[in-house]
């Protein structure tokens, strides 16, 4: 459950900006703000039924997108191989690591 959570909020922050404004809301309200379907419904005017459908289609978009482009997998791999090289007792081998690491943050 832990993993489906930190899942879908790893495709939000990626794929977020992707979303119409009440699919981000609404996956954000229940996703990152931990908010039931009814919390959800009365902040947003709309009927339990309708939440829990666009979470479920918002979902399968998300999901979608990363099938297409793997962002996310590919951004864990990328995370693992910088932890792999800052392991590395070389001290060319960790500025040019930091300096790859820098350059993502930046882009983001």
């Amino acid at each position: 459950m832990i993993e489906d959570l930190d899942r879908m909020n790893s495709l939000l922050d990626i794929y977020g900006p992707l979303l119409t404004v009440k699919q981000q809301q609404i996956m954000r309200l229940h996703y990152s703000e931990d908010l039931s379907l009814n919390e959800i419904a009365e902040e947003t005017g709309t009927s339990k039924a309708a939440v829990s459908d666009l979470i479920r289609r918002t979902g399968k978009i998300l999901e979608d997108y990363e099938s297409k482009l793997h962002i996310e997998e590919k951004s864990k791999l990328r995370r693992e191989l910088y932890n792999q090289l800052l392991s590395i007792q070389d001290e060319k081998v960790l500025e040019y690591t930091n300096q790859l690491i820098n350059m993502e943050s930046e882009e983001i």
